[in-house]
């Protein structure tokens, strides 16, 4: 692994824990043993920098691993039961330390445009990813697109609100409309 990946590595770590405005560079650099040259050299523009980074690297390997699951899945349903079920034991594995890399920096989008951007993009390309998997399946465009929408919404706020709550039974009850929600496109 290269500095500037256990760099982006350590700062999602810190950002899923601490939110951007409680993680900082002397605990990034601590916890990766990467030098302070070293990270102003693959990230100039600092915190900032190394955070939209973060954020785009967890956005586009949640992606990936969404195109992967829903193409693997004989159900349509199978990619949020995945993903939902994930989620459920990453916040008991964590003791609810962990929230997701993405949305919780969002919820603190004010800080910086960058940073807004780059979780939009992120969201953006779940959403995409969702819908594609959707209308491969053969729904319709736009109720693909509002599907994948309100999955993404409810797993966003599945997240925060078990991790705020300490209670998983919110993801396993958000995950039950989900696919109620999933069914009414009759895919399957």
């Amino acid at each position: 692994m290269t500095r500037r990946d256990q760099l982006i590595e350590h700062m999602t770590t810190s950002i899923r824990e601490r939110g951007i405005g409680d993680t900082t560079m002397e605990g990034v650099l601590n916890s990766s043993d990467v030098t302070a040259g070293s990270m102003y050299h693959y990230f100039p523009g600092g915190k900032e920098e190394l955070a939209v980074a973060a954020i785009r690297h967890a956005g586009a390997d949640g992606a990936e691993q969404l195109k992967a699951v829903m193409e693997g899945s004989e159900l349509s349903t199978g990619g949020a039961e995945v993903f939902f079920g994930a989620l459920a034991a990453d916040m008991a594995a964590s003791d609810f330390r962990l929230g997701c890399p993405v949305g919780v920096p969002s919820t603190e989008a004010a800080m910086t445009e960058p940073v807004r951007e780059a979780g939009a993009r992120a969201f953006e390309s779940w959403i995409s990813t969702i819908a594609g998997a959707f209308e491969a399946r053969g729904a319709a465009p736009a109720d693909a697109l509002t599907t994948a929408r309100f999955v993404v919404a409810a797993y966003e706020g599945s997240s925060t609100l078990a991790r705020t709550m300490r209670d998983t039974s919110i993801i396993d009850d958000t995950l039950a409309v989900v696919r109620a929600a999933i069914e009414r496109l009759g895919l399957d």
